[in-house]
């Protein structure tokens, strides 16, 4: 499923429909996603694509005071599930351990 925020790059990815109340091993992105199609996790991991939700734009504020190119950036929830989540790259730039 994707929606795309017409006022700007955003846009929210679901790799499976499956809600993170049925499989506890599923979280939460904000994820930027560049020219060259690379992926990076700004922020999470949240339990909710609620959470990262709320914050999507908190996340594209700050990417771009980093990376002014940011600006030219897609910014998307993203859920997957895992084993393993690591912490988004800004993290600690929205106070968020």
């Amino acid at each position: 499923m994707i929606a795309v925020d017409s006022s700007a790059a955003s846009s929210h990815h679901e790799v499976d429909d499956e809600p993170s109340e049925r499989n506890p091993n599923r979280r939460y992105y904000v994820s930027s996603i560049r020219e060259d199609r690379s992926i990076r996790f700004e922020a999470g991991p949240f339990d909710t694509d609620e959470q990262a939700s709320a914050v999507l734009p908190r996340v594209k504020e700050i990417a771009v005071q980093v990376n002014p190119r940011a600006v030219t950036h897609t910014f998307a929830t993203f859920g997957f599930s895992s084993d393993i989540f690591p912490n988004g790259e800004l993290n600690r730039l929205l106070g968020l351990s």
